[in-house]
């Protein structure tokens, strides 16, 4: 991410205690094979759920990503752990909490980094002999943080999807069919300021050319479009190789976006919103096993948090990563799943029907509000205070305390200090993040 504004999001996904699964044993894995597959995960920074038709909206931005759900799998609700691309893709990478790893950049703790005893995806992969190599914009992706570990190369220079595509088709082309390989591709095409190439930056005329919102949003389903028909000929292109024959394909957003929603003056992804367009993004899988494919929608709400943990089965590992996760295409995983969201000044709790949001909004007026986001996902009518409520207030409470005793036992330790590199800090100045300020009361720094 390369955002607009300051304020960082942490979202934080809970499990009630016990049940935890975080693998799958031969039986469980598809079709009790245990070869192992290569990967290839997508990662469409920005993207937030309810702008894809498969998740409701009535533009038709996806026709393609709707196809591959279907024809795969897809869950209806992930909530992404961050708004923010850093943190939320490190939780990815290595199966912890934000408010757990701690790598998020901040005035307050310039240089942070991945520590070096932590291990990653993809250096799991690689242990196991995977051909890894890594396509992103950088920025917040930046190798600097640690997200290049365990990958052969790691390309973190802009580029047009297009060319980004072409380029990790001709690479993986070259392989033989016997190397198993794993591709990390990510964009941020969506992302702000939402300009799409011709023609798709004409393709959703604004209701109201001058309004911000209206405009901001056609820029934003163009762009996705975009990326929509880029990813159709890509994916076609792997199928008429029959490279998805041994290969699981992945695709995720990290965290959405605001369009003056929710009664909040703002565009963007930072600030202290915690709604579900910034939180609930798609997650797809296309598996080549014949008993992962056409499955659909998977309706228990999940996290980022457990793709590691998901993933890693789903290629034929029995291994896990990070505290907390699990494998969620796991049957003991669902029912009662508590999710809690934090940022500077906000909480929330996701838990069965219901969202609690508490927080202090841009003007500093106060929002202490109740959803039911199974009857109403986007948020837009409040449920009056109740017993509802009430509980809910007290079980984030606990929640809170619960995860401070975890961050206090673990950071310290999954994270480290080092001297950013100055391409890298300038980007960082002029993105805002000079006066971004992100706490972890729980964590001290690391002199090294």
């Amino acid at each position: 991410m390369h955002p607009r504004y300051c304020g960082v999001v942490l979202v934080l996904v809970l499990l009630l205690l016990g049940g935890v699964v975080a693998g799958c044993n031969d039986s469980e894995s598809p079709g009790g094979d245990r070869r192992k597959l290569s990967l290839i995960w997508i990662s469409l920074d920005t993207l937030r759920a309810d702008h894809l038709g498969l998740y409701g909206y009535e533009r038709d931005t996806s026709p393609f990503l709707d196809e591959l759900g279907r024809k795969g799998l897809w869950f209806d609700w992930a909530v992404a752990p961050q708004n923010s691309t850093l943190p939320s893709h490190m939780t990815m990478f290595t199966g912890y909490h934000p408010l757990v790893h701690g790598i998020m950049h901040s005035a307050a703790n310039p240089g942070i980094r991945l520590a070096q005893s932590v291990k990653t995806l993809p250096q799991v992969l690689q242990e196991s002999g995977y051909v890894t190599h890594a396509r992103t914009d950088g920025v917040q992706l930046d190798s600097y943080y640690g997200f290049a570990r365990g990958f052969e190369s790691y390309v973190d220079e802009a580029a047009p999807f297009e060319e980004r595509c072409d380029r990790v088709l001709r690479e993986i082309s070259d392989l033989s069919s016997d190397e198993l390989f794993f591709y990390f591709v990510h964009t941020y095409e969506i992302h702000h300021p939402y300009e799409p190439p011709a023609p798709y930056d004409t393709r959703y005329p604004p209701p109201d050319p001058k309004n911000e919102a209206d405009v901001s949003i056609s820029g934003y389903d163009g762009s996705i479009r975009y990326v929509n028909d880029e990813l159709e000929k890509f994916v076609g292109e792997l199928e008429k190789r029959g490279i998805l024959d041994r290969a699981v394909l992945v695709i995720t957003g990290d965290h959405g976006e605001a369009f003056h929603e929710n009664e909040i003056p703002f565009i963007g992804h930072g600030g202290h919103t915690l709604h579900q367009n910034i939180t609930r993004v798609p997650w797809i899988i296309l598996h080549p096993h014949e008993e992962l494919q056409g499955r659909g929608k998977i309706d228990s709400r999940v996290g980022l948090h457990d793709f590691c943990n998901t993933v890693l089965p789903l290629i034929g590992f029995d291994e896990t990563l990070g505290e907390g996760g699990s494998n969620a295409l796991s049957p003991d995983v669902g029912g009662s799943r508590e999710f809690v969201s934090y940022s500077g000044k906000a909480w929330s709790l996701y838990r069965g029907d219901y969202h609690l949001l508490r927080s202090e909004d841009f003007p500093g007026s106060k929002r202490n509000v109740l959803y039911d986001v199974v009857s109403d996902p986007s948020e837009v009518n409040r449920v009056s205070a109740g017993d509802e409520y009430e509980a809910m207030s007290r079980r984030l409470g606990e929640l809170r305390t619960e995860f401070g005793k975890m961050g206090k036992r673990l950071t310290s330790n999954l994270r480290e200090f080092g001297e950013i590199p100055d391409q890298v800090e300038n980007q960082l100045k002029a993105l805002g993040y000079s006066e971004e300020e992100e706490e972890i009361g729980s964590v001290e720094k690391k002199k090294e």
